[in-house]
């Protein structure tokens, strides 16, 4: 699911995840950031704590954003060059995939998990992209992950939890790719490089995009605009991903002048042209949710816990 800070925040997600556990089981997290700033809800067996010698990235965390190309695939990562610098991640499961960064200045890290030294690895490649390293047949439920830095500078963007040792099946399982404040052009500016190479090892059959309100509420963005950036983003999924389905989902009206003004044409242009065009399936969440309510979105913009669920249950019933 690739979104802004309704998807990040967990209201919508936290309660997806559930359902799917209660269909299909827990198979773990999902993709999870290694960003602590930016984590939103995550599920309750997994904890980050990063010692003071990390930077923490992100691609749009204000009005803002930070100078382009990202390279990281939902915009978060962080980065040290401390020889030292330290990384725990506390999870339950029986395998952990860490995701990290490759390029041509890439450093050497170690991985500790349970007091037991797994190698050390580097990240340097002639080209920057996804890598990743999966730890598989852990003996029992609860573990301590530690990524130390040994030389040169490292980066990491988020791991993923396995609950079974499933071997070349695919798990039901919500990965989460979401950072507050962003718009369609944010994920536009992640280096193209590193965001395929992420969904080809995240490898999901279904992606939700769930993107538009800060297109419109922070950017202003035109519809023609709006409408070229989505199937932009959907032709860069194909590219990497040519057999994944793809679901466009509307954004609800919030609180401001420009979602009365703009959504609407959103609603009724961009988002529907832009999924037929590209072959993609559409939800009118909009319409679904009805028109402006605070008790629905306190803040005017994001959704309470209680709609959240309601949106998780109908997307639910979507994706099946």
């Amino acid at each position: 699911m690739i979104g802004d800070s309704n998807t990040e925040a967990g209201n919508i997600t936290m309660p997806l995840k559930k359902l799917l556990d209660s269909a299909y089981g827990d198979h773990g997290t999902g993709y999870c950031t290694l960003n602590p700033n930016s984590m939103g809800q995550v599920p309750d067996s997994l904890s980050v704590q990063c010692d003071s010698n990390w930077a923490m990235f992100d691609m749009r965390n204000d009005f803002k954003p930070e100078q382009p190309p990202y390279y990281s695939p939902d915009g978060l990562s962080i980065s040290s060059s401390k020889h030292g610098a330290i990384v725990k991640v506390n999870f339950s499961g029986k395998g952990i995939d860490l995701y990290y960064l490759t390029h041509p200045a890439g450093g050497n890290f170690s991985v500790v998990i349970d007091g037991i030294e797994k190698g050390i690895f580097s990240q340097n490649d002639r080209v920057y992209k996804t890598g990743k390293m999966s730890f598989k047949n852990l003996t029992h439920d609860k573990h301590l992950l530690s990524v130390k830095v040994i030389a040169g500078a490292v980066t990491f963007l988020g791991i993923d939890v396995k609950r079974t040792n499933v071997e070349n099946k695919r798990r039901f399982i919500l990965h989460k790719w979401s950072n507050a404040w962003a718009s369609t052009n944010d994920y536009l500016n992640i280096n193209r490089e590193v965001f395929s190479s992420a969904l080809q090892e995240l490898d999901p059959n279904r992606i939700v995009i769930l993107l538009g309100t800060n297109d419109h509420n922070l950017d202003h963005r035109n519809p023609d605009t709006f409408k070229s950036n989505l199937k932009e983003l959907v032709r860069r999924i194909k590219n990497a991903l040519p057999a994944t389905e793809i679901l466009i989902v509307s954004t609800f009206t919030t609180d401001s002048d420009e979602s009365r003004n703009i959504l609407p044409l959103y609603i009724s242009k961009s988002f529907p042209e832009a999924a037929g065009e590209t072959n993609s399936s559409y939800w009118n969440m909009n319409a679904w949710f009805g028109p402006y309510d605070p008790q629905k979105l306190p803040d005017g913009v994001h959704v309470n816990e209680i709609y959240g669920k309601l949106i998780a249950a109908e997307l639910f019933k979507r994706l099946k």
